[in-house]
C-alpha cells in the first residue's frame, strides 16, 4: 500500500484544504507539496488520529474497522455497498458544492477526512478498484484504536519459559538459533515491529518477544549480541522487504527457507554471516573502546575469512578432535599472527581497554584484541550457528561444523514430514520443537504464550483469528489447518466455536481493566470532562464508579492528579484499584 504522503500529493487543492478543515490544520505552505507533507505529518501523530477518531459516529467507525478487518482494502463495489456511493466530483464542482460540509454517506465522510483513498490492487491476476488506508495510516490507526489486535491474549499470562527442561537440553545451540530466529519471524509477521534510531528493535517489541526466545546467554550484554546477531541475519537473508513505517517479510523467501531441512537452514544462515561485511565481530569484543574510527579501519569479512581458514586447518591437523579456545588462540598467535593484519603494524587501529582507557598499540596487546577476537568468533557467532559446541571451554566440533571447516557432506538433509500439534478444547495449542514452518503458521492465526514441556505454547482467540483473517487466511483455511497437522483430531466444540466466531464475531470478552471509584457522583462528573479522560475508554458502572482499559490508567491517573485531587492506590491481584478524593 502507498504511503499519505503520496496519497495527498494526487488530490486536487479544495481536497486538501477540506481535509486540513476537518484535522484542524492550519495549511500556510507555499506549494501542493509542502501542504501534503504538513498535512501527512499531522495527520500520523498519535495524538491527532486519536482525536480525529473519537470525532467520528459510529457508523463511520465501522467502516474503517471493517477495512482494517480486510488489511487496510475493499472493492469499491463492496464499500459502496455497504457504507454507501461517493458522488464523482471534479475540481470545479468541489470548489462550488464543497461536499465534506454535507456528505452523503459514510464513504464521503472517510474520503473528505482523509482517511480512504482510491486506487487499483494489481496484485490479484486482474485489478480490483479498491478503497484503501494508506499503510502508514493504518499502523497509526491500529495503535489508537478500538479494533487494535492484542499482542497479549486478554487475562491468560503467559507461563515461563522453562529453558531446563529435558527437551530443550537436547537441543544444540544451533537449534536454538533456528528456533528462535522462527520466533522473531513470527513477532514481524503479527506484530507493528518498528525500529528505534540505532536500527534495534523498539524497546517494546524487544520486551514481548524476549520472554519466548529460548537460546538465552548467562550474561545480559552477551545476550544483547545474540538478539542483535539474529536480527541481523534476518535483514541479510533478504527476509525483508520494507522497515518504514514497520518491519515488513517477504513472504516467497521466509517461506522456501522454513520447508528447509535443519541443516539447510543453518547453512544458509552460517553463508549470510561469513559474506556480511556490515557485521564487524570485533567491534563485538567485549572490554574494547574504539577512538577516531574515521582514521582507520579493520577489514571483518577477511579477518573473518582468515579466522575460518586457521580453524579448518587446525581441525584437519588435530583430526577434528575437542579442544580448548585458548589452546587454538595459542597456536594462532605463534604460527599466524599477523592474519587480521597483513601489513605486521599494531601501531594503527585506535582501540582503548574499556576500564582503564589505556590505548592497546603495539604486540604486546595481541591477546587483548586478536585474541579476544578469535575467542569471540568461536565462542559465540560459530556456537550460534551450530558448527562448534562448548561446554567448560571445551570446544567440540559439531556433526554440521565438520560440514563447514572439514567439507563433510551436508548432515540430516532428509526433510521431515512433522505434525506434532496438540490442540485442547479451553483453545491451548501447542507444537514441539522442529516444527518451524507449522509453527510460524500457527502464530499467524494464535497468540504465543511462551514454553513448556518441551513445547511452544499457544491460544487461539477472537483477536488472534481476526489477525489471521486480515492476513487473508479464511476461517475454514484455519480448521483445516488444525486438522491436518494435530496428533489427534481437535475437539469438536472447539472447531464450532471457530466457525461461530466467523458468522457472529466474539461472543464474550474479558479484558484488564481498573476500577476508578470516588466519594461522590459530582466528583466523577467532573473527572469524566478531563480532556485525557474523556478521549480513554472509560465505561461508567454507576454514580460513583467507572472502569478504564488497564493500558490507559496510568495515563488517566496523571490527568487527575494535575486536575488537583489526589489518587489513592491498592494492589490487589495484580490489578490497581484507584480511588480518587479531595485534597
Amino acid at each position: 500500500m502507498r504511503l499519505l504522503k503520496s496519497c495527498l500529493l494526487d488530490e486536487p487543492l479544495p481536497k486538501l484544504s477540506a481535509i486540513a478543515d476537518a484535522w484542524d490544520v492550519a495549511l500556510e505552505a507555499a506549494s501542493t507539496r509542502e501542504m501534503a507533507e504538513a498535512l501527512a505529518d499531522h495527520m500520523l501523530m498519535h495524538e491527532a488520529m486519536q482525536q480525529a477518531v473519537c470525532t467520528l459516529a459510529p457508523e463511520a467507525k465501522a467502516a474503517l474497522g471493517a477495512l482494517i478487518q480486510t488489511n487496510g482494502r475493499m472493492p469499491v463495489a463492496a464499500f459502496e455497498r455497504r457504507f454507501g456511493a461517493l458522488r464523482p466530483m471534479g475540481p470545479g464542482r468541489l470548489e462550488r458544492e464543497r461536499p465534506w460540509l454535507a456528505p452523503a454517506n459514510v464513504t464521503e465522510t472517510l474520503w473528505y477526512r482523509g482517511f480512504i483513498f482510491r486506487g487499483f490492487d494489481r496484485s490479484l491476476s486482474n485489478p480490483v478498484d479498491v478503497f484503501y488506508l494508506p499503510a502508514d495510516l493504518l499502523a497509526v490507526l491500529m495503535q489508537v484504536a478500538d479494533w487494535q489486535p492484542q499482542n497479549k491474549t486478554g487475562f491468560v499470562q503467559p507461563p515461563p519459559t522453562e529453558r531446563s527442561s529435558t527437551a530443550l537440553s537436547a537441543l544444540g545451540a544451533g537449534e536454538f538459533t533456528l528456533e528462535d530466529i522462527t520466533t522473531l519471524l513470527s513477532h514481524i509477521q503479527n506484530s507493528e515491529t518498528r525500529l528505534q534510531v540505532d536500527g534495534r528493535w523498539r524497546v517494546r517489541n524487544a520486551a514481548a518477544v524476549r520472554p519466548l526466545l529460548l537460546g538465552v546467554e548467562a550474561d545480559d550484554r552477551q545476550e544483547e549480541r545474540r538478539v542483535a546477531f539474529l536480527e541481523r541475519l534476518i535483514e541479510r537473508m533478504g527476509w525483508l522487504r520494507a522497515r518504514q513505517p514497520a518491519l515488513r517479510l517477504a513472504p516467497q523467501p521466509v517461506l522456501d527457507w522454513l520447508q528447509q531441512p535443519a541443516a539447510a537452514q543453518l547453512r544458509a544462515l552460517f553463508d549470510a554471516w561469513r559474506e556480511d561485511d556490515g557485521w564487524n565481530d570485533l567491534r563485538q569484543v567485549e572490554g574494547l573502546m574504539f577512538d577516531m574510527e574515521h582514521a582507520w579501519d579493520n577489514h571483518p569479512l577477511a579477518e573473518r575469512a582468515a579466522v575460518l581458514a586457521l580453524l579448518s586447518g587446525w581441525a584437519k591437523r588435530t583430526a577434528g578432535r575437542s579442544f580448548r579456545v585458548a589452546e587454538f588462540v595459542a597456536d594462532v598467535h605463534a604460527n599466524t599472527p599477523d592474519f587480521a593484519r597483513p601489513d605486521g603494524r599494531y601501531d594503527t587501529w585506535h582501540i582503548r581497554d574499556a576500564l582503564s582507557g589505556q590505548f592497546l598499540h603495539g604486540f604486546e596487546h595481541w591477546d587483548r584484541i586478536e585474541g579476544a577476537l578469535i575467542a569471540f568468533v568461536l565462542r559465540s557467532p560459530l556456537r550460534w550457528l551450530g558448527v562448534l559446541q562448548i561446554e567448560d571451554e571445551q570446544v567440540h566440533i559439531t556433526e554440521f561444523g565438520r560440514h563447514i571447516l572439514l567439507g563433510e557432506p551436508l548432515p540430516f538433509m532428509l526433510p521431515v514430514e512433522l505434525r506434532g500439534i496438540r490442540v485442547e478444547v479451553d483453545g491451548e495449542v501447542s507444537i514441539g520443537v522442529a516444527a518451524r514452518l507449522q509453527r510460524f503458521q500457527l502464530a499467524r492465526i494464535a497468540d504465543p504464550l511462551g514454553f513448556r514441556n518441551g513445547r511452544h505454547l499457544f491460544r487461539l482467540t477472537p483477536n488472534s483469528l481476526a489477525r489471521g483473517r486480515r492476513q487473508g487466511i479464511a476461517t475454514p483455511r484455519m480448521i483445516e489447518f488444525l486438522q491436518q497437522n494435530s496428533d489427534t483430531p481437535p475437539p469438536a466444540s472447539l472447531l464450532r466455536a471457530i466457525r461461530q466466531w466467523e458468522e457472529y464475531g466474539a461472543q464474550a470478552r474479558l479484558e484488564d481493566a481498573v476500577l476508578l471509584r470516588v466519594k461522590d457522583a459530582a466528583t466523577l462528573d467532573t473527572l469524566l470532562l478531563l480532556p485525557r479522560v474523556k478521549r480513554a475508554t472509560v465505561e461508567r458502572l454507576n454514580p460513583t464508579c467507572a472502569i478504564i482499559r488497564a493500558h490507559e490508567a496510568e495515563a488517566v491517573a496523571e490527568e487527575i492528579a494535575r486536575s488537583g485531587l489526589l489518587i489513592e492506590r491498592e494492589a490487589q491481584s495484580d490489578v490497581p484499584l484507584t480511588h480518587a478524593g479531595s485534597n
